[in-house]
Parts: C-alpha cells; sequence; structure tokens
C-alpha cells in the first residue's frame, strides 16, 4: 500500500498465483495497479539428469533449498545447440509463452529439444529455414496480416502474450506448409510473399522479447 501509494503511473506486478485476491483489493483502492498472478515453474528431468545431478523434479522452492537455477538448464540445453545462446533462450521462453500465465509450466528436458513439442524452437526453425532460402525482411511498424495485429492487442490488453504466441505458431505451419509447395530460388513472386509472412513472423517475435536467429 506504501508503495502504491507514491506510485502514479501504471504498474505492473508479478507474483504467484496465490496473492491473487490481495492484488485485487488493492486495485480497488489503487486502479493504477495490474497484477499478474503466475503459475508454478515445475521441471521434469531427463533420467540421465536425474542421475547425475541428483535432483528431484517436482515444485522448486527457495526455502526447500530444490532451485535449478536457468543458467544451469541454459548450459546444458547449449551444448545440444552448438552454444547457441539466443536460440536456447526462445526454447526457454517458449515453454512459459504457450501457456496462459496462471498455469503452471513443466520443463520437461527430453521434449523440450524437438520443435513438434518446442513451439520456442518451432518458431526459431522457421526463421532460420527462410533466411537460409534467402528471404528478406523489410522492416516495419506494424503486423502484415490483421489476425496478428488482433492477437497482439487482445495480448496487450488482457495481459496474457499467449495470443500472440499461439498465433505465431499457426503462422509458422502456414509458412512451412507453403514452403513445401512454393520454391523461393528463382521466384521473385513467392520470395516477396515469404517476405512479409517471415516480416511478421520476425515482428511478433520481437514484440514477445524474443531473438531473430540465422540456424538452428
Amino acid at each position: 500500500i506504501a508503495l502504491a501509494s507514491t506510485l502514479n503511473d501504471e504498474t505492473l506486478y508479478l507474483t504467484g498465483y496465490e496473492q491473487v485476491n490481495h492484488f485485487n483489493t488493492l486495485k480497488n483502492i489503487f486502479p493504477q495497479v495490474n497484477h499478474i498472478g503466475l503459475g508454478l515453474v515445475k521441471f521434469q528431468a531427463s533420467n540421465k539428469m536425474d542421475a547425475r545431478d541428483n535432483k528431484q523434479s517436482g515444485k522448486m522452492s527457495t526455502r526447500l533449498g530444490n532451485v535449478i537455477f536457468m543458467s544451469d538448464l541454459m548450459n546444458d540445453l547449449m551444448k545440444e545447440f552448438d552454444g547457441n545462446e539466443k536460440l536456447c533462450y526462445n526454447i526457454f521462453a517458449g515453454y512459459i509463452l504457450k501457456n496462459h500465465p496462471t498455469s503452471d509450466k513443466v520443463f520437461n528436458m527430453d521434449t523440450i529439444k524437438n520443435p513438434k513439442n518446442s513451439p520456442g524452437l518451432y518458431l526459431s526453425y522457421t526463421v532460420a529455414r527462410l533466411k537460409s532460402a534467402g528471404v528478406e525482411m523489410s522492416g516495419q511498424k506494424d503486423f502484415f496480416k490483421q489476425e496478428l495485429q488482433y492477437n497482439f492487442l487482445k495480448s496487450k490488453s488482457t495481459l496474457n502474450p499467449t495470443y500472440l504466441f499461439n498465433a505465431l505458431t499457426d503462422l509458422c505451419k502456414e509458412i512451412n506448409t507453403l514452403y513445401s509447395t512454393h520454391h523461393i530460388v528463382g521466384n521473385e513472386e513467392n520470395k516477396k510473399m515469404f517476405g512479409l509472412l517471415l516480416s511478421d513472423l520476425d515482428f511478433g517475435m520481437k514484440k514477445l522479447g524474443l531473438f531473430e536467429v540465422d540456424k538452428v
């Protein structure tokens, strides 16, 4: 209350979901207060990692001393992807963004490396695939596709990035389906079409704080 009374601008608090009622009450007093109650972050390690680190899967807690640091997970994943830190960040962020903020997030190290089960990797793979084919992006200040613009605005108004992230996943499915039937090399019309799609994908990823990657 002391902090909220000194802040005049819109403020967004990120805490555990169990504090939702507290912040709902606070917002009744201070309308500028916004809050997202986050679900638990859980970790489901592979058998190899469990044996090596002797860590138990499940809820992490600093009070219980069973915290698994993001840096450790990143270092382990970078061994699988030639030290590509930006790509590995996208992979982990995808696991967060694909689910509603209030739902629990489970990191599964056995499936996180598979594009079919790892949406952050899937988005990164699609960008790298088009760039390697010579597709170029155009600078833009908005989405070309109205559906993406709608989901972006919906994500902003609801404080839920899942809408935009899932829309980008659908865009990648469209891109990869077209890629199998529309040749890019030697066809300027197809190259232009893919350029618009890639520009939207890259623009949306940047809005979500994801990195542009050149290879996967």
